[in-house]
């Protein structure tokens, strides 16, 4: 990294630099059943360089990023280092200012466990899958230990570790007339047992329920039930709508210091954008441009109370930056689940295609799985369509009491928002 440095300093045009040198330890299994059909190591490492450009006034600033690998000669690097400060001259963004922090205490050095952990979560998959007497097609684990070396130019320099660990899960259910089969994707960076039972468990039941639904009828205007993942998804449009990138370039609906759920029946929004969140894939130290990064309260009981984001639209907001955080906590609600699920409504356990604007609010998805929840009985369908908007439904939002931590997401395990489009095929 330092002959990296010394080849930037060479260049009296770049007024900031970032390098971030990543080894990658990695180990892999492919399981079909119950037998291992493949397995493998491996170890890659890459330097990644983003840099700046100034004009000569000030005025505007550009920058570059560029991937520097171990085969790359001496000479490929200084051309690879010339073509990106060519190409951040080109860029005219508005100027502004990185942070100038030059010291933090960060503890998150994760030993290299990558083949202990990945066998944690084999057995872990057998066991729930034999606990669930679910029909386990096949899955492949992913388990990634990351050595990080950070430096910029005012020479904060950090060392730390991360882990994260993927899978991919294919359930079978089976009828006398049709077999279904279901696809999952998992991410997270610490094994957390009680949460991904109750989703593996999920995903069993969603299979063999699916395999005996009924065709979703005909609603037109309908109570929606959402869980898990879903949850995570609809919340978002709080999250992007509160980033300083959003607010700059008007993608959001609000203000700073607006209620945004004014005359609200249902429960407020609390959220919090985090700097950590345990099992995240996404804890580390600092951001893409080396800013140090900080938890910040930006909901309210409903009022807009904090903006965040990365250095560059912070600046132009006259804000204080968080950096790019990842990590999202929305405080539980005012009911149980078994109260949200008492009234009729229609619940969504998951979609074929679940899709949501968060610049507007706009939501729609197809239904792979549902229940509808009449007169205290439950009835699995699938197919037809729901949508709505958050914005415009959210007075009458409520979340459960009960709360979740699946990878960077904190909260509710499932939410019920009042008037929502069905379209039925029955």
């Amino acid at each position: 990294m330092r002959n990296i440095e010394k080849l930037l300093q060479a260049y009296p045009e770049i007024s900031d630099y970032v390098i971030r040198r990543r080894q990658t330890r990695s180990a892999e299994w492919f399981f079909i059943g119950d037998k291992l059909d493949q397995s493998r190591r491996k170890e890659v490492t890459y330097t990644s360089v983003k840099l700046f450009v100034d004009d000569l006034k000030g005025k505007t600033r550009g920058h570059a990023e560029i991937t520097i690998y171990p085969t790359h000669t001496p000479n490929e690097i200084k051309e690879l280092l010339h073509e990106a400060v060519l190409s951040a001259k080109l860029i005219k963004n508005e100027a502004y200012v990185l942070p100038v922090e030059k010291e933090l205490e960060f503890k998150h050095d994760i030993p290299e466990n990558v083949v202990e952990t990945g066998l944690e979560i084999i057995d872990f998959i057998f066991d729930t899958a034999k606990k669930a007497k679910g029909d386990l097609n096949s899955f492949e684990v992913f388990v990634n230990h990351n050595t990080v070396e950070f430096l910029n130019k005012n020479g904060l320099h950090l060392n730390y570790s991360t882990q994260d660990c993927y899978l991919e899960v294919i359930v079978n259910a089976k009828t006398a007339t049709q077999e279904i089969e279901l696809y999952k994707e998992y991410n997270f960076g610490s094994l957390n047992k009680e949460s991904l039972a109750n989703q593996f468990n999920a995903l069993f039941t969603e299979a063999k329920d699916r395999a005996n639904a009924a065709p979703t009828p005909k609603l037109e205007k309908a109570d929606l039930i959402l869980s898990n993942d879903n949850v995570e998804a609809l919340l978002g449009v709080y999250e992007s709508s509160t980033n300083a990138a959003s607010l700059y370039n008007h993608m959001s609906n609000f203000t700073m210091g607006q209620n945004i759920q004014e005359n609200a029946i249902g429960d407020k929004i609390e959220m919090t954008m985090l700097n950590a969140l345990e099992g995240s894939i996404y804890n580390t130290p600092i951001d893409a441009d080396g800013v140090i990064l900080k938890s910040a309260k930006v909901i309210e009981n409903g009022i807009f109370t904090q903006a965040w984001g990365d250095a560059r639209h912070a600046c132009y907001l006259n804000i204080t930056p968080t950096g790019s955080l990842r990590n999202v906590s929305f405080k539980g609600g005012s009911r149980s689940i078994k109260e949200l699920e008492k009234e009729d409504a229609l619940e969504v356990l998951d979609f074929s295609s679940f899709i949501v604007d968060s610049s507007t609010g706009d939501f729609s998805g197809e239904i792979r799985l549902g229940y509808v929840l009449k007169n205290g009985v439950k009835t699995a369908i699938s197919g037809g369509s729901i949508s709505g908007n958050l914005l415009a439904l959210h007075h009458q939002l409520y979340l459960s009491k009960e709360t979740q931590r699946s990878n960077r997401f904190e909260g509710p395990i499932k939410l019920r928002l009042c008037g929502v489009s069905v379209a039925g095929i029955q």
